[in-house]
């Protein structure tokens, strides 16, 4: 059972890197997750300590963001890869399932190529299938453009609080309706005593990891996958955007060529879903679990 001094907050040096993570419950199957771009562990917050009343869950805040070192390299997918080998390797994870938001799917992906060996399943949560580069008219310039981060100066964090107490979250749960979520997010900022505020990883760091977005290719990656893998994808409506139509071919594909895999639409879900409908993530998660589909 879970006390008050849950989360843990805790770094591991990995070699050449500091990694910063939260750890939830130290019994029962391992769960490892991992954030998408610009995000932090923290957006786990409200989904961990349910998962955690029958696992043990771990949050990394992976290179360049939340609590972690921040390099001016290593960006690129392979690095960030190695840097989660590292970190499953400095506290002796054995065989977690991967659980991967937006970049942080992508980043399960290919570990999951790369070092099958090290994990026992993958969930991706509105991630994994992101593939930049066959959006129709995109380029690497406009990608860079589209995707790139607010500029914050002279934005101050009472801007951004405000501006978050005005945010449509869409259909909530009971569990994201009582949570500070004002404070979730505002753990990518950086608050300084004048009142200003800068995202925790750079916008130099932010670009390089678009730019290796460009060249990711989840496509050709999903025939690689061994290990049971859980598809978990955020929808609105009966949305027919461009966006929309190539998540659909990417899921398609993936279903066609992933061994053993599994996918489900979050109706009614918007992007950030584990702190919109974390209930939802969590029931989906234990049943799959306990139900065996992720092997024993």
């Amino acid at each position: 059972m879970l006390n008050n001094k849950y989360p843990l907050e805790n770094k591991v040096n990995i070699g050449n890197l500091e990694l910063s993570y939260r750890n939830w419950a130290p019994e029962g199957r391992q769960i490892l997750m991992l954030h998408g771009l610009a995000s932090n562990a923290r957006i786990w917050d409200l989904l961990a300590p349910i998962l955690a009343k029958n696992f043990s869950v771990i949050a990394v805040d992976q290179r360049g963001h939340g609590k972690s070192d921040r390099p001016d390299t290593g960006y690129d997918f392979d690095t960030v890869t190695n840097d989660v080998v590292g970190f499953i390797n400095a506290l002796k994870l054995k065989n977690p399932i991967v659980v991967g938001h937006s970049w942080g799917g992508s980043v399960a992906l290919c570990l999951a190529t790369q070092r099958p060996d090290l994990i026992s399943g993958l969930c991706f949560v509105d991630g994994g299938l992101i593939e930049i580069s066959r959006t129709p008219g995109n380029s690497l310039e406009k990608a860079l453009v589209s995707m790139a981060p607010p500029l914050w100066e002279g934005v101050s964090a009472s801007d951004v609080r405000e501006r978050l107490k005005r945010r449509d979250w869409g259909e909530q749960d009971d569990t994201s309706t009582s949570a500070n979520l004002e404070e979730i997010v505002m753990a990518n900022l950086e608050t300084h005593p004048d009142g200003s505020i800068n995202a925790r990883l750079s916008r130099k760091n932010h670009l390089e990891v678009v730019k290796a977005f460009w060249n990711h290719k989840p496509s050709k990656l999903f025939e690689h996958i061994r290990c049971p893998t859980l598809i978990l994808s955020a929808r609105m409506g009966s949305e027919n955007t461009d966006r929309q139509v190539l998540k659909n071919e990417l899921l398609n594909e993936a279903a066609q060529k992933i061994a053993i895999n599994k996918s489900m639409w979050l109706e009614n879900s918007i992007h950030d879903v584990p702190i919109q409908r974390p209930e939802l993530l969590a029931s989906i998660l234990t049943n799959n679990i306990e139900s065996g589909f992720f092997g024993e």
